[in-house]
């Protein structure tokens, strides 16, 4: 198949020596599910603190900075969707 779907000379003429060349193309674009977005206006916090407070308690599970980040991001985004 032809990405190439029209290519012609544009149809209105506006005055001047040259003239314009419509071209399009197919393309074909993955269309993603949006996931859905949190609430946070009504958080409660409280909760959220909780949540996060009792996984550091077990530890993380390394010593690398960049995983321990990760792994607070997970715990946060874990505690977000349950209590949003």
């Amino acid at each position: 198949m032809s990405e190439l779907a029209k290519c012609a000379i544009w149809e209105h003429e506006y005055g001047s020596d040259y003239r314009a060349i419509h071209t399009s193309f197919w393309v074909d674009i993955d269309t993603q599910e949006s996931q859905e977005r949190l609430l946070i206006k009504n958080v409660n916090w409280d909760k959220i603190r909780e949540d996060v407070e009792q996984q550091k308690e077990t530890g993380f599970p390394t010593e690398d900075v960049d995983e321990m980040v990760d792994c607070l991001n997970r715990w946060v985004n874990k505690a977000l969707e349950a209590h949003c």
